[in-house]
């Protein structure tokens, strides 16, 4: 390991460091849910979709007509998300509640979904939004969070229905005393990589081919019950974000600095799996120098 360490250290030197790099920020619609979807007769807001179609889920405002029962003001602006358990009220018993980005742009030709683009040759991602639950709404039956799902490319440019991989965040449950919290997902782009293709025809999965390569990430918002009784209690979201790395920062830190050099040379000579850099199984000198390709590249 030590020969390895050298062998990258040396070879550095013929490398001159890039430029900052800024994190990419790729296009989600409607963040913080402030923008109505017109073609939805359930409030739905644009660019998101109550895929589970439970009448819990709605699209709030500081000033609604609920205000009096359910009091909430979103963490920015007016509008905020809410999924809600509630049997008293008639919105059913457990199972998967969610809101997500797989729904279709009917303002685009081809009509694209609107999950954000990714990048397969890019860095890794981070997935993050705020959610709230009222002390006396608390959600100890059911967990909550988001999930993260790398969807399959199609000639249209959106997402197939078909999923490569999906990471899921579902730490959060009892209550926040009405405060606005933050969760994230952040995955390495080995990470991304290494999973989606174990889950292709080029691992033991087989459930695809590649490429094409995905193209798309799927957010969703989502609570959830295994065993369909009765639940209670409310968790509110708002200002989702999302973000695709340079390849080059390896510490996924939003810049490609030398940290990043230092980062990979440590995790490399440990034989960390995010090490594997191109995703071929196996962390050699071919890793290296396809890292030093993208630390020396701009985003």
């Amino acid at each position: 390991m030590k020969t390895k360490l050298l062998s990258i250290v040396a070879a550095a030197a013929a490398f001159g460091l890039p430029a900052l790099c800024n994190a990419q920020t790729l296009p989600l619609t409607n963040p913080s849910f402030e923008n109505a979807n017109v073609f939805s007769l359930d409030n739905e807001p644009e660019g998101w979709h109550n895929q589970s179609n439970h009448q819990g889920v709605k699209r709030r405002s500081n000033t609604d007509s609920e205000q009096a029962g359910f009091p909430i003001t979103a963490r920015t602006g007016d509008k905020c998300v809410e999924l809600r358990y509630n049997d008293n009220l008639g919105f059913g018993n457990g199972g998967y509640v969610d809101i997500t980005t797989d729904t279709l742009n009917f303002f685009v030709a081809g009509f694209p979904y609107y999950d954000p683009s990714y990048n397969w040759d890019g860095g890794g991602i981070r997935v993050a939004a705020w959610y709230n639950i009222p002390a006396d709404q608390a959600i100890n039956d059911v967990v909550a969070g988001i999930k993260v799902r790398v969807k399959l490319s199609n000639a249209s440019g959106g997402s197939s229905a078909q999923d490569a991989w999906a990471y899921e965040n579902g730490g959060i449950t009892g209550h926040t005393n009405g405060q606005w919290r933050q969760i994230e997902v952040v995955l390495t782009r080995a990470q991304l990589k290494r999973e989606v293709i174990a889950n292709s025809t080029l691992g033991a999965g087989g459930y695809f081919t590649l490429p094409p390569n995905p193209n798309r990430i799927k957010i969703e918002l989502f609570r959830f019950n295994p065993d369909n009784t009765a639940t209670t209690g409310t968790i509110y979201w708002d200002d989702v974000e999302y973000t695709q790395f340079c390849a080059g920062d390896f510490n996924n830190d939003g810049v490609v600095d030398f940290f990043d050099y230092l980062d990979f040379v440590d995790a490399f000579s440990a034989n960390a799996d995010n090490a594997d850099f191109n995703a071929d199984g196996v962390i050699d000198f071919f890793d290296y120098l396809d890292f030093v390709d993208a630390f020396s590249a701009t985003c």
